[in-house]
């Protein structure tokens, strides 16, 4: 650590964003046949699914009291503006947290006990629905998860004392989840003032997310969520990679969709037959696909470009962390998480030229040219507390930044030409090692990419 005597100054830079708070969307989306509408044009879509647009399970701070934490306005635009950079039009987040057995307190859950929720998560998803009008991005919302991760059918059982599976079909339980559904579907944006039920920026809500269920279940829980809103649609969201026919012809479930983790030639036949059974009934997309290489996620945008499928996502894109840097799923990542614009640190599962075919193809399946990449704002300095350790909010879009420093004595001088925020998490994103004891500084960042 340097002595006391030596004094570092720093240039923070400010933005003022104006809202357009419920503003940004002048329809619903709609279903006609086997169509995604937007008014009277098709919404069709090759995007992201951001697990942590809303609650970030990715919290990995050495010093941290749990891995949990609710994402700050920084990182939702981020995240949302990488959409809208990428042209994906829509995105799908992950599920409302469910209170377990015996967590810490210091956890916070979407949902504490049956009718019971928490206001400063929900404010934060609130702050998601007006941020994705302002970006012009459309979200859809799973209701309840499968797995254990975030909480699902065993939380909710365990709250009455039941097992997991009874949560499909004990009428004390269906009752207690239908009390979360009215919640969410009925709750007033803290932030827009605008009903959820009435917000454009939701493209639907989804049933659940891979959920092992009777159909009985997801058909009650269809016609319930419809009972409370008539503008959005709503999703099958089980966990199959075929459509059944029983969700074809149910009429309370509008969007059919289906995950994909198998190799090229099996994903693609069974796209293909789904688009051949629900032809001409309902529209139907991808929720989710990916580990794959480059050339086979090709041939399935491809596919689905080529079939008039409504859309895909790939799993997943994670944004900037307001303290720098970028949020990582796994220490070494391995595919499962994707930084935009592309970078060298993820090369083994060829980020970059993967993160370009997924642009080029959501143009593609709107017939549209792909245009520039926006020129990146400014970032923001953080505070410096220390020369050995200087960071810095990202800029939605940059591939480099440019480090200036000036002292008393000199103008400015580049200490680094081009250095990413996308190798490390969690440590200094450029560390100083040129200083003199006893003189004062000044810091000055600039972001780029290929636009400039």
């Amino acid at each position: 650590m340097l002595p006391k005597t030596i004094r570092v100054l720093f240039v923070i830079s400010l933005s003022i964003l104006i809202c357009n708070c419920g503003g940004g969307f002048q329809n619903f989306i709609t279903a006609e046949k086997d169509n995604l509408k937007d008014g009277k044009e098709n919404f069709r879509f090759i995007s992201y699914n951001i697990p942590n647009l809303h609650y970030i399970e990715d919290y990995m701070r050495f010093d941290a009291a749990n891995t949990w934490k609710l994402p700050d306005e920084f990182e939702i635009r981020d995240a949302l503006r990488t959409i809208k950079q990428v042209g994906g039009k829509v995105t799908r987040m992950y599920v409302l947290s469910v209170r377990k057995q015996g967590e810490s307190e210091k956890i916070i859950r979407h949902v504490e006990a049956p009718g019971k929720f928490n206001e400063e998560a929900f404010r934060v998803l609130d702050k998601v629905m007006q941020i994705a009008n302002e970006e012009k991005v459309r979200v859809i919302l799973p209701l309840v998860d499968n797995w254990w991760w975030w909480g699902g059918p065993k939380e909710y059982a365990a709250f009455r004392g039941k097992e997991a599976g009874e949560f499909w079909t004990d009428s004390l339980l269906i009752s207690d989840f239908k009390k979360t559904v009215e919640f969410i579907v009925n709750r007033k944006n803290t932030y827009t003032g605008v009903l959820y039920k009435e917000d454009k920026a939701l493209l639907g809500w989804e049933t659940g997310n891979e959920l092992e269920c009777p159909f009985s279940w997801n058909a009650q829980i269809a016609k319930y969520i419809k009972s409370l809103d008539k503008n959005h649609l709503v999703i099958e969201g089980t966990h199959r990679n075929q459509l059944i026919e029983e969700a074809i012809q149910d009429t309370n479930i509008d969007v059919l969709s289906t995950h994909h983790y198998t190799q090229r030639a099996e994903t693609i036949e069974n796209i293909v037959k789904n688009k051949s059974l629900s032809k001409g009934k309902k529209p139907y997309y991808v929720g989710e696909f990916g580990f794959l290489p480059t050339p086979d996620v090709k041939a399935i945008l491809d596919t689905v470009i080529d079939k008039n499928i409504s859309g895909i996502m790939i799993w997943s894109l994670r944004g900037h962390n307001s303290e720098g840097g970028f949020y990582y799923h796994s220490p070494d990542n391995n595919g499962t998480t994707y930084h935009w614009p592309g970078f060298e640190s993820g090369a083994s599962y060829d980020e970059k030229n993967l993160m370009k075919l997924m642009r080029e193809s959501a143009y593609k399946i709107n017939g549209k040219e792909v245009p520039p990449i926006p020129i990146p704002e400014p970032p923001t300095l953080l505070n410096i507390e220390t020369p050995f350790k200087i960071f810095w909010q990202g800029s939605t879009g940059a591939s480099s930044y440019l480090i200036e420093r000036r002292d008393e004595d000199s103008g400015w001088k580049i200490l680094v030409d081009s250095i990413t925020d996308a190798v490390y998490a969690y440590r200094p994103q450029f560390s100083d090692t040129s200083v003199v004891i006893g003189k004062s500084y000044f810091y000055r960042i600039k972001a780029r990419n290929e636009s400039g």
